[in-house]
């Protein structure tokens, strides 16, 4: 991991695990990042005309997931003449690894098993001949920074969309189409991953569900033949309130899905289609009970109750009391009446 010569346009290479050297006595942080200048005169990345963000400082996020606990999460592979990584490379079982350096070899094409690599937050396959990026790479849901300058790429899969925690992305040195080299230098990483978050292809519909019956198939049957026994069903659905549904929690969402006006109609056909005596919903606020749910679901023969979170009861300004969500149950009036 020690700092070497490189050709021009290569990132710098430090180690990354090197203690902080002392300074009359106190511990000053060493220059670690690959945004540093390289020592022999070439350029630092952040300077680079892709480069189009401040040092990252990124605030925590709840649905960040922690690295396993390794002596060692940085490896560097750059510069030693790698001409091919197959498919079932050792590497990829190295998922502790936080930072990965692949720049400055002979690689024409990167294995989807990268995507096993969950953990990375730093990817550089600078400088080889790669002219395409595998869709895998959306994987990567905590890299922050991704560095593919000096190689042959036309286009960038739209699956990147996803790393919505990336805030720099090296594309210089590439015959990529001008309107996205424009796009990062000019609007930044963030703009441009979300661009391709919202303008790529829809995916597929999610497979249906495969329900867990805790009942035996006989023990069904012969509580359905049992005159005195009584079956209820319950649905229990948390539909994620409109409020909730933001870019910050669900960044590698596009926004069109977590629009409520595309939801909303997916929420309440899963709902029907339980045909379930009983609905529990949770995080529904009281526009949505009141101008929605009631209305779709009293059409179809139920009734419900609702009740808000305590802190609608605080509220004097009637708009916000009704952004405030809570729990609703709805009952079939044909076969049950709650008293």
């Amino acid at each position: 991991m020690a700092a070497r010569s490189v050709t021009k346009s290569a990132i710098p290479i430090t180690n990354p695990n090197k203690p902080a050297p002392e300074v009359n006595g106190t511990s000053k942080d060493s220059d670690t990042s690959p945004t540093a200048s390289s020592g022999d005169g070439s350029p630092s990345v952040t300077n680079h005309p892709s480069s189009t963000v401040a040092p990252i400082a990124v605030a925590p996020r709840p649905h960040t997931i922690r690295s396993p606990q390794n002596t060692w999460n940085s490896l560097d592979m750059g510069g030693v003449n790698l001409k091919n990584l197959p498919p079932n490379s050792g590497l990829f079982s190295f998922t502790f690894l936080v930072t990965l350096y692949l720049n400055h070899n002979f690689l024409s094409s990167i294995p989807p098993g990268i995507a096993k690599l969950r953990h990375l937050e730093l990817l550089d396959l600078s400088g080889n001949n790669l002219t395409s990026l595998p869709p895998e790479l959306g994987m990567l849901t905590s890299l922050k920074e991704l560095y593919v300058f000096d190689n042959n790429l036309s286009t960038l899969p739209p699956e990147l969309g996803t790393m919505h925690l990336l805030q720099t992305l090296g594309i210089e040195g590439n015959p990529l189409e001008a309107r996205l080299k424009s796009m990062v230098q000019k609007d930044g990483t963030p703009a441009f991953i979300s661009f391709l978050r919202d303008t790529g292809p829809v995916p597929a519909p999610p497979p249906k569900r495969v329900w867990k019956h805790l009942l035996s198939a006989a023990e069904q049957g012969a509580l359905i033949n049992d005159p005195n026994a009584e079956m209820v069903s319950v649905f229990c659905y948390n539909i994620l309130c409109e409020r909730y549904a933001t870019e910050r929690l669900y960044g590698y969402t596009p926004s069109w899905a977590l629009s409520w006006d595309y939801r909303k109609q997916l929420i309440l056909s899963e709902i029907i289609d339980s045909e379930a005596d009983f609905l529990c919903l949770q995080e529904v606020d009281v526009a949505q009970y009141e101008e929605y749910f009631s209305k779709h679901l009293g059409m179809r023969g139920y009734e419900g109750v609702y009740w808000p979170k305590s802190r609608a009861k605080t509220m004097s300004n009637e708009q916000d009391r009704r952004l405030v969500d809570g729990c609703a149950i709805f009952h079939k009036t044909s076969k049950y009446v709650c008293l």
